[in-house]
């Protein structure tokens, strides 16, 4: 009320001092007050004032120009009654003859907002006494509060429940409410996530050829909004998810992409390739950070570790066929890799003619790492708390390669599966490694390899083969696919087989555990279908088919699931990403099926160390200006098209030679924010250091007499390994652990003998189980060999 419009504005100016106070009358009695353009303006004066009062010089200038343009400045009327325009500076003149009192000053302002908090108070009570005056940050004392406010009719709210409580329950949530509250911490009741109907509400999205060769990998950035693929054609492709449009292409590989990975900062992409290089890249602008050239053949694997050193750094590690694995350590926050060529660890494991690397799994906390060869070996690798990486146990685990490693979402524990037909869980009791093998029976064996003498050569193609295995959310069962079609679900306790199902017409290489309903694990197969399945029910939940042109399958050779399970991507044979989510998405049905810039495959030049720019411009690749949107057959599309790619999309017509590079100002992707980062942080760190607990109190704990060993780690030298004291610098601590490890070579001297024992052995055994020969052993019994005098039942540690 006490804004009120009146005649003329030297009386609204002096009704608006301190001298004439505000009516405390309620609204519900009088007419509400009216904010005409000379309130308006009148309150653009007071904030003038203030920002001039308060050292804001250049605000309160740019305002009065602002004052000024908009001519927002009352006329002024003369006696005769006629209109003169004027400006701001006129306006303050005419105030100058007015009291002190009746002016506006640059206290005026917070003045009326403390009056007015006051006259607030007495209206509607505060919810505590003396609170600090706010305006926006805090609705329950801010001046525009109500009584509605202070007592809003109560709906649960899943993420602010009180701290201790789960939350009430009882109204219902939508789906997207309930997901981010469990995404956010809050402890959301499995009853209340969506339910397993969910599943068949899920159908494609958007379906793109986006490469020109078969594509192997797929994987979504941290924030899950972007899809990274990998193709045979050399590149590694960034799409957004939502809009289904290519964002960026990563160029510099000369042959295929094998693995990708991003890292927990969603700052990094690793690729490694067939032409034997890693490189990582940053994910915000394209540009190759690093090129790594440490392995001598193809690399199979590259995964980044969750494990933290010095609370920044973090590492990657690649294996390949030449049978290497290197560890690197980067700076997180600085993207650097402070070793000399990036280096932080580096073995050389062949010590069998043809021996390859072909899988690898990590520990929750990225504390232990084992790797599978092709010869049946598991390597385990150790991450210390000073960053010292360190080589634990090799074990002789199956009679035929090792291409399924997972660890499990709990516990010190993983899975291995092989081509010799069994699955094993591997679980750290005791200071040793003990194994629970799980195979088919001989009935199973003989229907699927016939009762000839393929069940008695374990290198007959007939012969069972474990293609992928995977654990399920909570441990409890063991999922399963082989070179028979059939889908496998296995109980962890007993090792008994659940349920063989059907439903795969050709083998599936990849399981996913669903990471919202433990009882759901999705497939994928070359057959060109993907599932989901309950493996408790022992069904088909839902199934969708990758079909391409005249209702062709496409083989699926790679699948990858979001964190809610509401949305996964695959890539097939041909060239496409898809991904598949609830509901329908309208703007990737109005995007063009085939996508690819016209600088995809235009030729690099590449100097010896790797580092590569494009021939046709001397530029390397992340610097050259947008590219034209191109279909398979090198055809542009039209405008309406062009404006969707990143750098042509600014609305505004610019000639081709005065486009520049969209990544100088914008992001690929986004990094991950500084609170999801702390939060992944502290996670990972918790995990890590739990892991080492357990670790440290496994060593130590003595087995009780009723129980066997089954495989047990065993130092590579009996005599106590010299490790140095802490080092003060990473490159001191590669030099002491070499030194290490040189001392451990001279002393321990390769036995090829015993490990020729060790094989022949395994694969009699496996011989043996397949003609029924020796079935009385248990499962839980691994070989028993005689292990010669001397360190021989370790491999030495390679000199590089």
């Amino acid at each position: 009320e006490w804004m009120e419009s009146t005649s003329n504005g030297n009386d609204v100016i002096a009704s608006s001092s301190m001298d004439s106070l505000p009516s405390t009358s309620n609204r519900e009695n009088n007419e509400e007050a009216t904010f005409d353009e000379e309130t308006n303006f009148e309150l653009l004066h007071a904030i003038e004032r203030f920002l001039e009062g308060g050292k804001f010089g250049r605000a309160a200038a740019a305002l009065r120009r602002d004052i000024n343009e908009r001519r927002l400045v009352p006329a002024r009327v003369d006696f005769e009654g006629t209109n003169h325009g004027q400006s701001y500076r006129q306006f303050l003149s005419s105030l100058s003859h007015l009291p002190s009192t009746s002016q506006l000053t640059g206290n005026t302002l917070p003045d009326m907002v403390s009056r007015l908090s006051s006259l607030s108070n007495s209206v509607v009570k505060p919810p505590v006494k003396k609170l600090k005056l706010r305006l926006i940050t805090n609705k329950r004392s801010a001046l525009q509060r109500t009584n509605e406010v202070l007592n809003p009719s109560r709906r649960p709210d899943l993420i602010h429940g009180r701290r201790g409580q789960l939350a009430m329950i009882k109204t219902n949530h939508s789906p997207v409410e309930l997901l981010r509250a469990r995404e956010m911490g809050s402890r959301v009741p499995s009853t209340r996530l969506p339910g397993e109907k969910s599943i068949e509400l899920i159908e494609r999205h958007l379906r793109i050829l986006g490469h020109l060769a078969n594509v192997f990998c797929v994987a979504f950035d941290r924030t899950e909004n972007y899809l990274i693929t990998g193709a045979d054609d050399n590149l590694v492709k960034v799409w957004h998810a939502e809009r289904a449009i290519l964002k960026f292409t990563y160029r510099g590989h000369s042959n295929e992409i094998a693995d990708l990975a991003v890292s927990h900062c969603n700052q990094l992409v690793a690729s490694g390739s067939n032409d034997k290089t890693t490189r990582v890249w940053r994910l915000q602008n394209g540009e190759t950070l690093q090129v790594f050239k440490h392995h001598t053949a193809s690399i199979t694997r590259v995964v980044f570790l969750p494990f933290t050193v010095y609370d920044t750094m973090r590492y990657l590690v690649t294996c390949g066929n030449d049978c290497i694995v290197n560890f690197y350590m980067f700076n997180q926050e600085t993207l650097e890799f402070p070793c000399r060529d990036g280096l932080a660890f580096h073995k050389y494991e062949r010590d069998q003619p043809g021996a390859k690397m072909l899988s690898i799994a990590h520990s929750g906390g990225g504390h232990i790492i084992v790797i599978g060869e092709s010869h049946g070996v598991i390597r385990v690798y150790r991450i210390t708390p000073a960053g010292i990486i360190e080589k634990l146990k090799d074990i002789t685990a199956h009679a035929d390669k090792v291409d399924s490693l997972m660890w499990a979402h709990k516990g010190m524990r993983f899975l291995s599966g092989s081509k010799d037909g069994t699955v094993k869980i591997w679980q750290f009791r005791y200071g040793m490694w003990e194994s629970m093998t799980m195979a088919l029976s001989q009935a199973e064996l003989i229907s699927i390899g016939g009762a000839s003498i393929a069940q008695n050569n374990p290198n007959s193609k007939n012969k069972y083969r474990v293609s992928m295995a995977c654990w399920n959310l909570d441990d409890s069962r063991i999922v399963t696919t082989g070179s028979d079609h059939s889908f496998r679900v296995w109980d962890t306790t007993t090792g008994s087989q659940l349920h063989k199902l059907s439903g795969h017409t050709d083998e599936a290489f990849h399981l996913h555990p669903h990471p919202i309903h433990s009882h759901i694990v999705l497939s994928t197969s070359h057959d060109g279908m993907a599932a989901m399945w309950d493996v408790e029910r022992g069904r088909i939940v839902q199934k969708w088919l990758n079909t391409v042109e005249r209702s062709e399958q496409a083989a699926i050779y790679d699948v990858n699931i979001t964190k809610d399970g509401n949305r996964f991507a695959i890539v097939d044979n041909k060239g496409h990403v898809s991904l598949y989510g609830l509901g329908s998405n309208m703007k990737a049905k109005k995007v063009p099926r085939e996508q690819f810039f016209s600088t995809d495959y235009r030729p690099i030049l590449m100097d010896n160390a790797g580092w590569a720019v494009d021939e046709y411009t001397g530029v390397a690749p992340h610097l050259l200006p947008p590219p034209k949107l191109i279909n398979m057959d090198l055809d542009e599309y039209g405008p309406e098209i062009q404006v969707l790619v990143p750098g042509r999309d600014t609305g505004v017509k610019i000639e081709e030679d005065q486009l520049v590079c969209a990544w100088l100002t914008r992001d690929i992707a986004p990094p991950l924010n500084v609170y999801e980062l702390k939060k992944w942080t502290d996670r990972c760190l918790f995990l890590g250091r739990s892991e080492i607990k357990e670790f440290a109190e496994e060593m130590t704990r003595e087995r009780p007499s009723s129980t066997l060993p089954v495989e047990a780690i065993v130092p590579l030298s009996k005599r106590a390994n010299v490790r140095a004291s802490r080092p003060t610098s990473f490159r001191a601590a590669i030099a002491a652990e070499y030194a290490a490890a040189q001392a451990r070579s001279r002393e321990n001297q390769r036995n090829r003998a015993y490990h020729t024992q060790v094989m022949a052995n395994a694969r009699r055994e496996s011989s043996m189980r397949y003609i029924g020969v020796g079935a009385g052993r248990g499962n839980n019994q691994d070989f028993d060999l005689e292990v010669p005098d001397g360190d021989n039942d370790e491999e030495e540690e390679e000199e590089e």
